[in-house]
């Protein structure tokens, strides 16, 4: 029994020994990170990849990391492009006189072409009647290359009637004329006159930019509609531009009071 008792204590006291060992060889490795300055604080240790004994990449705290930017193309707001400013009134109107002319003459013939009016039939719903119950006038400028071409005489003028729509002289001056008020257009006026009449084609010159001023009293605007549905009211001005800019929308010196 003693043998027994003995031998337990002296196992015992060689574990313990064996614990003791241990406990000391830990605390000596700790004691030596601590002091090793290449391996910095026991919470730098922490940071080593296990079983390499490297260590692993810091880790910046949030707080202190640089902010993750993206390159973002600058967009610069853009006024679109005004448009060509509209030509100033001209201060030189020209007097309208019957049967005078306006422009340089010749370009076209007088009379109405082939496809025009001839007197038969209503051409655009316009009627041939000789009524003046309702007669207004409007004024037509075709400028082609800062030149001015003169609008034929007699156009909607036949010996069997006068269309309701019509010109007396190479002057430009537009006779509405009908038995009441009605609308009438500029689409009627080229129907009557057999003439093409679109962006692109005004009385058969193409190959040009073409721009229409409209002039009401003392206030022009650009035209940018369907030409043919432009009206054609008391006293209005219609100034075709094709090609080269105009420096003045013109002005006459009406010779009739409506």
């Amino acid at each position: 029994m003693n043998f027994k008792t003995n031998s337990n204590s002296a196992y015992a006291r060689l574990i313990a020994s064996a614990l003791a060992l241990a406990i000391g060889g830990c605390g000596g490795s700790s004691g030596s990170n601590g002091s090793n300055g290449s391996n910095g604080s026991g919470g730098s240790s922490a940071l080593q990849t296990a079983g390499s004994g490297e260590a692993a990449p810091a880790v910046v705290p949030a707080s202190t990391a640089p902010a993750q930017t993206t390159s973002v193309p600058l967009v610069t707001a853009t006024r679109q492009a005004p448009t060509t400013p509209i030509p100033p009134l001209s201060t030189n109107p020209t007097q309208l006189i019957f049967g005078g002319t306006v422009g340089a003459p010749g370009f076209w013939p007088d009379g109405d072409t082939a496809s025009g009016a001839d007197g038969t039939r209503p051409v655009d719903g316009i009627d041939c009647s000789d009524s003046e119950a309702y007669h207004i006038h409007a004024h037509l400028s075709i400028i082609r290359e800062g030149l001015v071409q003169a609008v034929p005489a007699n156009i909607g003028i036949l010996a069997k009637c006068i269309y309701e729509i019509h010109t007396h002289d190479k002057t430009g001056e537009i006779h509405l004329e009908a038995p009441i008020a009605k609308r009438f257009t500029l689409g009627n006026f080229f129907a009557v006159w057999g003439q093409p009449l679109s962006r692109s084609n005004i009385a058969g010159i193409t190959g040009a930019a073409v721009t229409v001023y409209v002039t009401d009293g003392a206030t022009t605007v650009e035209y940018t509609g369907d030409l043919a549905q432009l009206e054609l009211t008391s006293h209005r001005l219609v100034t075709i531009q094709i090609g080269k800019p105009i420096q003045a929308i013109p002005t006459v010196i009406w010779d009739t009071p409506g």
